[in-house]
């Protein structure tokens, strides 16, 4: 009976398999629209350059400037063709098919987070060049700075709610709160921005920004981190499922699956790829406030497979060595 219950659930019908076709269908014909219109952007752009070097910049000084003046016009035209490249490669990422089945596998908190994180990283670059007047949103003490704080220390209470639902490797998962937690409260100085006390002297000497954090005694050198930070996180993220196999086939214990981010995070690794290039030429403010979206939607995965398990709806079970390996 359940031998037939499983090839039944197993059976994909005719009309699901067409549904399908058709949807790939669209998608590819959506991928390869997007593909033509950059490459012809792409192409406009570098050909006004060549034939009117004078006009180019005139007309980016009077639609892409705020106050109609480019001081540097080598650098802008370096910006806007790092720009047009950086939207074509995420247009790739977004339509290939890994990452319409990785949106597709997530939650709908989770696609919430995504396109939430997708603005953020889209509109960073017009505030910034466009409209100044809202680079508030990104700066320090801003609304996404502040949200920062605020996603982090969330996510630190969401690792300690797991432990009360599954009490296994609790100190994993105390580790993460330990983390978040700090991350949450550095970003706003342990609470000295919110009630404005006085910096301790002996902390105010070695601290470059005068404020009781420790990551700012490190200042100079901390911003060198961001670019291999980003990198080295995206690729751990895409290469989740294959660490997920080994960890599998090491310890042979499906539970630690659940510390390694799954699928459905793929599109944050080919984000943090990017970030990596935006950090090496811009500040690290953008690459905190995603990185606190990222573990927000982790510590909720985290809780909510927790939960499941609690409920009876996952039944971890041992893994034998060959299933992680191929």
């Amino acid at each position: 009976m359940d031998k037939q219950q499983s090839s039944n659930s197993n059976f994909i019908s005719t009309d699901e398999l067409i549904l399908d076709c058709r949807t790939n269908m669209i998608i590819k014909k959506i991928r390869w629209f997007g593909l033509i219109l950059g490459l012809i952007v792409f192409l406009i752009n570098w050909i006004f350059i060549s034939l009117d070097y004078g006009g180019y910049i005139k007309f980016i000084e009077l639609n892409f400037s705020y106050d109609g003046f480019i001081s540097s016009p080598e650098k802008a035209i370096i910006e806007i063709q790092i720009a047009i490249i950086v939207i074509f490669v995420l247009w790739l990422v977004i339509t290939s098919k890994s990452s319409i089945e990785s949106l597709y596998k997530s939650s709908i908190f989770n696609r919430f987070l995504y396109f939430f994180t997708f603005m953020l990283f889209i509109s960073y670059f017009p505030v910034q060049k466009l409209y100044p007047h809202l680079s508030y949103l990104y700066i320090e003490d801003g609304f996404f700075e502040s949200l920062t704080a605020v996603f982090a220390i969330i996510s630190s209470l969401l690792c300690l709610i797991s432990i009360y639902y599954n009490n296994d490797y609790i100190s994993v998962k105390l580790a993460l709160f330990v983390l978040f937690f700090i991350f949450g409260m550095e970003e706003i100085s342990w609470g000295q921005r919110i009630f404005g006390w006085n910096t301790p002297e002996a902390l105010s000497a070695i601290n470059y920004q005068n404020e009781t954090t420790i990551h700012n005694i490190l200042n100079p050198h901390f911003q060198l981190l961001y670019p291999p930070f980003n990198l080295l996180l995206g690729f751990l993220i895409l290469s989740s499922m294959k660490w997920r196999k080994k960890v599998a086939a090491w310890f042979k214990m499906e539970k630690y699956l659940h510390f390694i981010p799954s699928y459905e995070f793929k599109l944050y690794g080919f984000i943090f790829v990017l970030l990596s290039l935006q950090s090496y030429f811009d500040y690290g403010e953008l690459t905190e406030e995603i990185f606190s979206v990222f573990i927000l939607a982790y510590a909720a995965n985290l809780l909510g497979k927790a939960i499941a398990e609690k409920t009876g709806r996952i039944h971890p079970t041992p893994i034998s060595p060959s299933s992680g390996r191929r």
